[in-house]
């Protein structure tokens, strides 16, 4: 088994939380080898070659969303279980999936060996468990990445503070854009374009529900467009709705799914999946049905 620590994650807290879960680790006389990573191609560029020296069942993450994202960079479509200890600040995955923080319930989980196999987007080449984006979100999580007041919220336990504030300056600074997206064969253009949202899963940005029927066990993803709306609107009641997570039933929000999405934007905007910038439109979207074993080392 092998375990991944980025220690920088939550200020800190993952490398305290490694100290518990190896505590256990030594009690329970489970074999173990960890390895303390802080960039995500440090991360990607270790687990490769330690994939190559030896077989590898299982790798645990303590961490956050991006450490996940590295690693799934990795294990996407191999039989390779990923087990995640969330120390991050957002963790959207923790949330969906209901994981445990407690370390001696994470290794007694571990140890049973129960797994839930779930489908991976895919953008330009990308591997993620959540939700990609482009427009509005993309630079909320890229605002919120940056900025200088993360770090402080984190410590007073105010993670959804930080992606408020992110909604809120995002919503100031962005422009509407043209988009044209091809889905299920059909292409549709929108003039007035605020956000297109892939989700495999419900939430991201640390709470907010923008695909509030996507199922990562379900072989499709869902796709949330925000477009015709004015920025007052979004403003004052699309994104209030997010943060409640409700449905929104309004005309100019769109929900559709698929398996396979192509998105152009005029003019280009930045896309990300899992909460990082990867790349940026346009983009082809693809979903890969049942591509990651995940441990259930729930609450």
């Amino acid at each position: 088994m092998l375990f991944i620590i980025n220690h920088r994650a939550g200020n800190g807290k993952g490398l305290e939380k490694w100290k518990e879960i190896e505590h256990e680790l030594l009690a329970m006389n489970v074999p173990y080898e960890a390895l303390l990573c802080t960039s995500a191609e440090e991360t990607k560029r270790q687990l490769t070659r330690k994939i190559k020296e030896a077989p590898i069942q299982t790798v645990g993450i303590i961490g956050g969303d991006g450490t996940v994202h590295s690693v799934l960079q990795v294990l996407a479509n191999t039989t390779i279980g990923l087990a995640v200890f969330p120390t991050g600040s957002g963790n959207d995955i923790a949330n969906m999936f209901r994981l445990t923080t407690k370390a001696k319930r994470f290794v007694q989980q571990l140890l049973k060996r129960t797994v839930q196999v779930v489908d991976l987007l895919e953008v330009n080449g990308h591997f993620g468990l959540t939700v990609s984006g482009v427009g509005l979100d993309a630079t909320i999580g890229q605002l919120v990445n940056e900025a200088p007041y993360k770090k402080s919220l984190n410590r007073m336990k105010l993670n959804s503070l930080s992606y408020i504030i992110g909604v809120l300056h995002a919503v100031v600074i962005s422009k509407p854009f043209q988009a044209k997206i091809t889905l299920n064969g059909e292409t549709t253009t929108y003039e007035n374009t605020w956000l297109i949202a892939c989700g495999n899963t419900k939430f991201y940005g640390g709470g907010l529900m923008i695909c509030p029927t996507a199922d990562p066990t379900d072989g499709r993803f869902n796709t949330t467009i925000f477009h015709t709306l004015p920025k007052l609107l979004a403003f004052t009641k699309i994104f209030p709705a997010l943060l409640r997570q409700k449905i929104i039933h309004e005309s100019g929000v769109t929900y559709e799914e698929g398996s396979s999405v192509y998105i152009e934007t005029n003019p280009p905007m930045p896309a990300m999946i899992d909460g990082e910038i990867v790349t940026e439109t346009p983009i082809h979207i693809q979903l890969h049905a049942r591509a990651l074993r995940l441990y259930m080392t729930t609450i």
